[in-house]
C-alpha cells in the first residue's frame, strides 16, 4: 500500500493515474453505442446486409470458401469479405443470428479504439467530453447494430488515419489492407488517406526517394485491391454492377437537373437524423468571430475536402448513390472539424449539451410515408424486427402464401436469408393487378404514391402490427 502511495505521489505516477482517470471518462460516451450492440445480438439480417452479409454469407457456406466469386443475383462488384468471413463464424460457431452479430463485435471494437485515439490526438485535453457527441452519430449507432460491411470499413478507416496521424507504420499497412477488401467504397479511402498523408507531412515531400518510400506502405492494399478487381473483371467483364444487377438502376447518369436535385439531397442527407445540430454552432462561431482557422482546423478540412472530392464527387452524377452511410467519412472528419472550431472559440460542455440534446432529438425524425428514407441509419428502426415477427407469424396462421403475396425491400426475401430459417419463400414483386395480398410498410422505399393512395383507399386490411416509428399492414385484394 505504501509502495503504491509513493508511486502516485511520484511525477510518472501522478501521470499514470491521471492517464487512467482520462480513459475511464470516455465510457459514458460509449454507452449508447454498447446498449445498441447488445441489444441487436438477436436482430435478423437487415437493409442491405441481406445480400452484402447474409446472402454471401450462405452462398459460400453452401458451395465453399474456396472462391472470391459470387453468382452474378448476389455479386455487387464489392470484395466479397464481410460474407465469406461470416461464411467461416457459421462453419465454426454454426449459423446463427447471435454469432453474427458477435462476428461484427472485433471489427467495432477496433473502430472504437482508433476513433477514441484520433479524438486524443487532435483533442488531448478534451476528447473525453467530445467523444460523448461523437459516438451518439445516428450512422455509427445503427451500423452498429447491424451486421454491416460498413463497421469493417471504420475500423479499417480509423486504424490507417491513426497511422497516417502518428507515423504507426503497421497500422497504416494493416488499415489500408482492410479498407481495401472490404469494399470499393474501401479502396477509395485508401487513396483519400494516402494523399492525406502525402499532404500533411512535409519530410515525405523532400525528395524522391522520400515520396517513393511512403508509398511503398501502400503497395499492399494496392496490391490486394489491384488483383481483386483484375481478376473479377476477367472472369465477369464488369466492375461495380452490370446491366441486370438489382442496384444498376442506382448507377444510372444523373444529368444535369439529377446532379442539382443530388446537391439538394446531400444537404439532406448531412442534416438528416439531427446532425444538422452538430454543425450549426461552428457555422455560427465562424460567421460571428471571423478569426483565422488554427492549423489544426486546417488540417482537418484538408481531409474533409480529400474525402468529399474522391467520394462524394462520384456519387452526384449518378441517380442513386447518394446513402447516408456512404458519406460517413466525409460526416466523421466534418465532426471533427466542428469540433476543432468551436474547442477555440466557446465553452465545450454548452456545446456537447446543446448539440447532444438535439442530436438526439433528431433521431425521431421519421417522416411521411411518401418521403424515402435511410432505415439503415435511424436507430428508431428498432422495433421493425418485432413487427416483422408479428405479420410473419400471421401469414403462417391464415396460411397465405408469401409467393402470391406483394411485398418490398429489405423484407421482401425470404426468412433463409433475413432469419437464417429453413422457410426459402421468397415474396412476390409488387403488382397491384396481379397480387392477391400485398405486405405494405413504411420502412420500405419501394412502393409508389399511386399504389400506397390504392391500397389504403381501396384494399382490405387483414392485420396490422405498429403505429410508429415503424408499421406493417397486409392487405387483401378487394
Amino acid at each position: 500500500m505504501s509502495k503504491l502511495l509513493n508511486n502516485l505521489q511520484s511525477s510518472e505516477g501522478l501521470a499514470y493515474f491521471a492517464y487512467r482517470m482520462e480513459w475511464r471518462k470516455t465510457i459514458w460516451a460509449l454507452v449508447p453505442l454498447t446498449i445498441c450492440f447488445l441489444l441487436s445480438l438477436q436482430h435478423s439480417f437487415f437493409w442491405d446486409t441481406t445480400h452484402l452479409a447474409s446472402a454471401q454469407a450462405d452462398w459460400f457456406y453452401t458451395h465453399g470458401t474456396n472462391s472470391l466469386l459470387l453468382p452474378d443475383h448476389i455479386d455487387s462488384g464489392h470484395p466479397p469479405l464481410t460474407g465469406w468471413l461470416l461464411a467461416w463464424v457459421w462453419k465454426i460457431m454454426g449459423k446463427g443470428l447471435v454469432q453474427s452479430h458477435l462476428m461484427m463485435f472485433p471489427f467495432l471494437l477496433v473502430a472504437v479504439w482508433h476513433m477514441l485515439l484520433t479524438l486524443k490526438h487532435f483533442f488531448p485535453f478534451n476528447y473525453p467530453l467530445l467523444a460523448i457527441l461523437f459516438f451518439l452519430n445516428p450512422i455509427l449507432l445503427t451500423q452498429s447494430m447491424l451486421v454491416s460491411p460498413d463497421v469493417i470499413l471504420f475500423a479499417g478507416l480509423f486504424t490507417a488515419l491513426f497511422g497516417i496521424l502518428e507515423q504507426r507504420h503497421l497500422k497504416i499497412i494493416l488499415g489500408s489492407m482492410l479498407l481495401a477488401m472490404v469494399s470499393m467504397r474501401g479502396m477509395v479511402c485508401v487513396a483519400a488517406i494516402a494523399l492525406f498523408g502525402l499532404l500533411r507531412d512535409d519530410s515525405y515531400r523532400k525528395s524522391f526517394f522520400g515520396v517513393l518510400k511512403y508509398l511503398l506502405l501502400f503497395v499492399p492494399p494496392a496490391i490486394l485491391a489491384g488483383g481483386f478487381l483484375f481478376f473479377h473483371y476477367q472472369h465477369k467483364g464488369w466492375f461495380g454492377y452490370h446491366v441486370g444487377s438489382p442496384w444498376a438502376p442506382s448507377f444510372e447518369p444523373a444529368g444535369w437537373s439529377g446532379f442539382l436535385k443530388n446537391l439538394a439531397v446531400l444537404a439532406w442527407r448531412f442534416a438528416d437524423q439531427g446532425m444538422l445540430f452538430l454543425w450549426l454552432p461552428p457555422l455560427a462561431l465562424l460567421f460571428v468571430k471571423r478569426d483565422r482557422l488554427s492549423g489544426r482546423t486546417r488540417e482537418l478540412l484538408t481531409l474533409f475536402v480529400i474525402f468529399f472530392c474522391m467520394l462524394v464527387i462520384p456519387q452526384l452524377l449518378y441517380k442513386g448513390l447518394l446513402m447516408h452511410r456512404y458519406l460517413y467519412p466525409c460526416i466523421a472528419t466534418l465532426t471533427l472539424v466542428a469540433f476543432s472550431i468551436v474547442s477555440e472559440r466557446m465553452e465545450l460542455k454548452n456545446y456537447i449539451i446543446f448539440s447532444a440534446i438535439l442530436l438526439v432529438s433528431g433521431f425521431f425524425w421519421i417522416y411521411p410515408d411518401r418521403i424515402s428514407k435511410g432505415w439503415d441509419i435511424m436507430p428508431l428502426h428498432y422495433s421493425y424486427y418485432k413487427h416483422r415477427d408479428t405479420m410473419m407469424e400471421k401469414l403462417r396462421e391464415q396460411q397465405i402464401d408469401p409467393g402470391e403475396t406483394g411485398a418490398g425491400f429489405p423484407y421482401e426475401m425470404s426468412s433463409a436469408v433475413i432469419d437464417l430459417s429453413d422457410d426459402k419463400r421468397h415474396f412476390a414483386f409488387i403488382d397491384l393487378q396481379q397480387n392477391a395480398y400485398v405486405l405494405y410498410s413504411n420502412i420500405s422505399n419501394d412502393f409508389t404514391e399511386a399504389q400506397m393512395q390504392t391500397l389504403q383507399s381501396s384494399w382490405n386490411i387483414v392485420a396490422r402490427s405498429g403505429q410508429w416509428p415503424v408499421y406493417f399492414v397486409l392487405y387483401k385484394r378487394p
